[in-house]
C-alpha cells in the first residue's frame, strides 16, 4: 500500500479509490480470501481514522468459509505535527 496520508477522510472519491486499493492489495498478498470487498466511514470515536469493513469468503481447503472483519486506518490529521 502507498503512503495513506492521500486519503482524506472527507473525500467521496478518495473513499472508492483506497477502497479498491485495499481490496487489490489484499487479493495480492492474501489468496485465501476470495472476492474481497472493502467499504470506509467514519470512525465513531476518532475523527483522525476510517474504518475500513472488509469481507471476502475465506478459502480453507475445499471449505469457503464467508468472513469479516474491520479496521482502523489513520489519515493524514493523525500525523499532523501542527495539532
Amino acid at each position: 500500500l502507498p503512503d495513506l496520508s492521500y486519503f482524506l477522510s472527507g473525500a467521496g472519491a478518495n473513499r472508492v479509490a483506497l477502497a479498491r486499493l485495499l481490496e487489490q492489495t489484499i487479493a495480492a498478498f492474501e489468496p485465501r480470501l476470495l472476492s474481497p470487498r472493502a467499504t470506509l466511514g467514519d470512525a465513531p470515536d476518532r475523527r483522525e481514522a476510517l474504518i475500513a469493513e472488509i469481507s471476502g469468503k475465506l478459502a480453507m481447503g475445499a471449505v469457503m468459509q464467508p468472513v469479516s472483519f474491520t479496521l482502523a486506518l489513520p489519515t493524514a490529521a493523525a500525523h499532523d505535527p501542527d495539532e
